[in-house]
């Protein structure tokens, strides 16, 4: 492992409930993105953010309670709350270069600090970033996922695909796993929609990802194309309705 610091389900809630999404879709990314509830996107089989339980929306005060309950205290009054002799110091990897991203770690840095967490980013290319990754070599770090239509999320967070996945933190939930299972196999469109909520649910509860936001992408293309409807839904979706396009003269 490399940090124990987000072992307490109670500390990777305060953190989230600590960051301001809504100001992030205001201000840096400019309205282009919606604050996530759950982990499905709006283009998404299971996009229910009105079932989900929780909404985790700016609060530092609870934010303060739950790492107080976690037993994360500033017991010298240097501004970093501490427990057991270790500080709440972290390091957030990100890729370098990208202006929202330098923006959105600068605001967060700022949350978290008003809550008595010490967190440096640091800005690095981003081979270097996929080799930590792989490597297991980080404490936190932000990317980016084009998830699809389907809402099979098990590549990132099902057990077994902590090896030959995208589950990097190592979370097991074997409930979560029963219920992929069950996802899988559900040939009742509704049915496994639900199926689809309580896996939402559940990683909304439990936190092993915090999902800022869902990005909306932006395509530019000249006035004179018409009939131009793209879409992200996979790579060279956007080129879906090329046959039925045509230019005004």
């Amino acid at each position: 492992e490399k940090t124990t610091l987000f072992q307490d389900k109670r500390v990777r809630q305060a953190l989230f409930w600590a960051i301001d999404r809504q100001a992030i879709v205001d201000n840096i990314t400019f309205g282009y993105a919606e604050v996530a509830r759950g982990t499905q996107p709006r283009v998404s089989v299971g996009y229910a953010p009105d079932e989900i339980e929780t909404n985790y929306t700016y609060d530092p005060e609870r934010a303060r309670q739950l790492l107080e309950e976690a037993g994360w205290v500033d017991s010298d009054g240097d501004g970093v709350r501490e427990k057991d002799g270790q500080k709440f110091e972290v390091e957030w990897l990100s890729v370098a270069g990208i202006a929202e991203y330098e923006q959105m770690l600068a605001a967060i840095q700022q949350w978290w600090a008003d809550i008595g967490v010490a967190m440096t980013p640091t800005f690095i290319d981003f081979p270097t970033l996929l080799d930590r990754m792989d490597a297991y070599d980080f404490q936190i770090m932000n990317l980016a996922f084009s998830w699809n239509i389907y809402g099979d999320q098990g590549p990132m967070f099902r057990c077994d695909a902590y090896e030959g996945g995208f589950n990097r933190m190592k979370y097991c939930n074997p409930e979560w796993d029963q219920l992929d299972d069950m996802q899988k196999v559900e040939l009742d469109p509704e049915r496994r929609r639900q199926i689809l909520i309580q896996q939402a649910n559940i990683i909304n509860e439990d936190l092993p990802v915090g999902i800022l936001v869902f990005r909306d992408n932006r395509m530019g293309y000249n006035a004179r194309l018409k009939n131009f409807f793209p879409n992200g839904l996979f790579s060279g979706s956007e080129l879906w309705s090329t046959p039925w396009l045509w230019l005004e003269q």
